[in-house]
C-alpha cells in the first residue's frame, strides 16, 4: 500500500512537472507571437515612412524641375523678343523710302510691260502671221478638188441561191469569201498596177502636173522621205470598204465635177474586167484540171475495155465464166455417166456374161468418157494459155480494171458537173449599186481644217522651242 501510494505520489509530481513545462512554452509561444506582430507593424510603420518621405522628395524634384523649365522657357523667350526686336529694328533700317518703292514698282510694270509686248509679237510672228499666210494660201491659190463617189460590190451566184431581196443581201454581207473579194479588189484599185494603167491609159497622175494645180497640190517624188506619185495616186483615189453592209465607197477627186465622173468610170470599168478576168481565170483552172483528169479516166477505161475483148476474142470466148460453169457440168455429166457404166458393167459380171459384146461396147464407152473427164478437167486447170483457170483470171483481173475504170470515170464524169457546178455559184460579178456621182462643191483644201491644224502645229513647235530656250538660259546661268 506504501509502494502504491508513493508510486501515485511520483506520478502525480511527474504530472505536475509537464504540466508546469507546457504552461512555460504556451507563454513563450504567446510571447514570440506578440514580438513578432511588434516588429511587423513597426517594419511596416518604418516602410510607410520611408515612402512617404520617397514621395515628398519625388514631389520636391519634379516641383524644382518644373519651376527650372519655366525660368528656362522664360529666359529663352526673353532671349527670342529680343532678336526678333533687333532684327525687326534692323529690317526697318534697311526698307526703303517711298520714293524707292515706287520707282521699283514702275520698273516692275514696264518690264513686264515689256515682256507681254514681246510675247505678243512672238506668239504674231510665229504663229498667227503662219496661220493667216497658211489660209490666205488655202483660200486663194490652193486648187480646189472635186470629188466622185460611187458604191460598189462582189457578188456571187452562191450567196443568192434560194434567196432574193433583203435576206440576200444581209446573208451576203455576212460573208467571209465576200469580204475577201471586197478587199482583193480594194488591194487592186490601190495598186501601183492600175495607178500605171490609169497613168498610161487616161494621165491621171499627169492630170494634176499642170500648171493649173498649185504646188502644194501636185505629185512630187522625194527619196528623203520616200514619197513616190503611188502616195499621191492614194490621196486622190480613196476606197473604203464597209463591212456591215459588204460594200466598196470609191472616191476619186478632179479638178471638176466631169473630170472626177470620167475617171471615176473608168476606174470602175478596169476593176469589174480585173474581177471578171480573175472569176473567169479560177474557173477555167477548176474545170480544165477536172476535164483533163476526166479524159485520162475515159482513156485508161477505154484500154481496159480493148484489152477485154482482145482476150475475148483471143479465146474465141464472150464469157469465160459461163464456160467455166458448163465445163463443170460436163464433168459432172460425164462423171455420172462413168457411174452408170461402171454399174451395168458390174451387173453384166454378176450375171455371168461379162466376155460378151455388150460389156465390151460398154468398156469402150468407159474409156472413152475416162478420156473425155481427162480432156475436160485437163481444159479446167491446164498449164497453156487456153486453160479455163488462166483465161478466167485474166478476165477476172481484166473485169475488175475495168469496173474500177468505170468507177474513175464516173467519178472525173461527177467532178466535172460538180465544177460546173460551183463554177456557176462563184462566179463573181462587180456590181455597180450607186454609179459615180460628183459632188457640187469642192471636197479638198478643207479650208477650217487646214487652218486649225496649222495653228494646232504652229502652237505645239512655239511651246516646245519656248521651253527648250528657258532650259538653256536656265542651265547657262552661273
Amino acid at each position: 500500500m506504501v509502494d502504491k501510494a508513493k508510486n501515485e505520489l511520483d506520478s502525480a509530481a511527474v504530472n505536475a512537472s509537464e504540466a508546469r513545462n507546457i504552461q512555460n512554452e504556451e507563454r513563450i509561444r504567446v510571447w514570440r507571437e506578440k514580438r513578432k506582430l511588434e516588429a511587423d507593424i513597426a517594419s511596416k510603420e518604418r516602410l510607410e515612412k520611408a515612402e512617404l518621405e520617397r514621395q515628398e522628395r519625388i514631389v520636391k524634384a519634379e516641383i524644382d524641375r518644373e519651376k527650372r523649365v519655366e525660368q528656362f522657357r522664360l529666359d529663352r523667350q526673353l532671349q527670342i523678343e529680343s532678336s526678333e526686336n533687333e532684327k525687326r529694328a534692323e529690317a526697318l533700317r534697311k526698307l526703303p523710302d517711298e520714293n524707292t518703292i515706287n520707282t521699283a514698282h514702275l520698273a516692275i510694270i514696264t518690264k513686264q510691260r515689256l515682256q507681254a509686248r514681246f510675247f505678243l509679237k512672238r506668239v504674231f510672228a510665229f504663229i498667227l502671221l503662219p496661220t493667216v499666210l497658211v489660209f490666205l494660201y488655202v483660200a486663194i491659190f490652193a486648187t480646189p478638188l472635186y470629188e466622185a463617189e460611187s458604191v460598189v460590190t462582189v457578188k456571187t451566184n452562191e450567196q443568192n441561191v434560194g434567196v432574193s431581196g433583203l435576206s440576200a443581201s444581209l446573208i451576203g454581207s455576212s460573208s467571209g469569201g465576200l469580204l475577201q473579194n471586197i478587199f482583193s479588189a480594194r488591194e487592186y484599185i490601190l495598186s501601183r498596177k492600175m495607178m500605171d494603167r490609169m497613168e498610161e491609159e487616161q494621165g491621171f497622175v499627169s492630170y494634176f502636173k499642170t500648171n493649173d494645180i498649185d504646188y502644194f497640190s501636185r505629185p512630187f517624188s522625194n527619196k528623203i522621205t520616200n514619197a513616190d506619185e503611188s502616195e499621191y495616186y492614194q490621196r486622190r483615189v480613196k476606197v473604203a470598204v464597209d463591212i456591215q453592209e459588204g460594200v466598196l465607197k470609191i472616191k476619186v477627186q478632179a479638178k471638176n465635177p466631169a473630170d472626177a465622173e470620167r475617171f471615176s468610170n473608168v476606174l470602175l470599168s478596169y476593176v469589174e474586167a480585173w474581177v471578171n478576168d480573175l472569176s473567169e481565170r479560177m474557173i477555167l483552172d477548176k474545170s480544165l484540171d477536172a476535164k483533163q483528169k476526166l479524159k485520162a479516166s475515159e482513156q485508161e477505161l477505154q484500154d481496159v475495155r480493148r484489152k477485154l475483148v482482145d482476150l475475148q476474142i483471143a479465146n474465141g470466148d464472150l464469157s469465160p465464166r459461163d464456160t467455166m460453169a458448163s465445163t463443170y457440168a460436163s464433168i459432172n455429166d460425164v462423171g455420172i455417166k462413168i457411174k452408170d457404166a461402171e454399174r451395168e458393167i458390174g451387173v453384166y459380171k454378176k450375171a455371168g456374161v461379162g466376155s460378151s459384146p455388150v460389156v465390151k461396147r460398154l468398156k469402150e464407152r468407159l474409156s472413152v468418157l475416162f478420156q473425155q473427164q481427162a480432156d475436160l478437167k485437163q481444159r479446167l486447170v491446164g498449164n497453156g494459155d487456153k486453160a479455163l483457170n488462166n483465161v478466167l483470171s485474166n478476165f477476172e483481173k481484166l473485169t475488175l480494171e475495168k469496173d474500177i475504170a468505170q468507177q474513175k470515170w464516173e467519178s472525173a464524169l461527177r467532178n466535172v458537173e460538180q465544177v460546173n457546178a460551183e463554177a456557176f455559184k462563184q462566179r463573181q460579178y462587180f456590181l455597180t449599186i450607186v454609179p459615180p456621182t460628183a459632188s457640187v462643191m469642192p471636197a479638198e483644201p478643207k479650208k477650217f481644217m487646214v487652218v486649225l491644224l496649222s495653228l494646232i502645229v504652229l502652237s505645239g513647235l512655239y511651246g516646245l522651242v519656248t521651253v527648250l530656250m528657258s532650259i538653256l538660259r536656265t542651265n547657262s546661268r552661273p
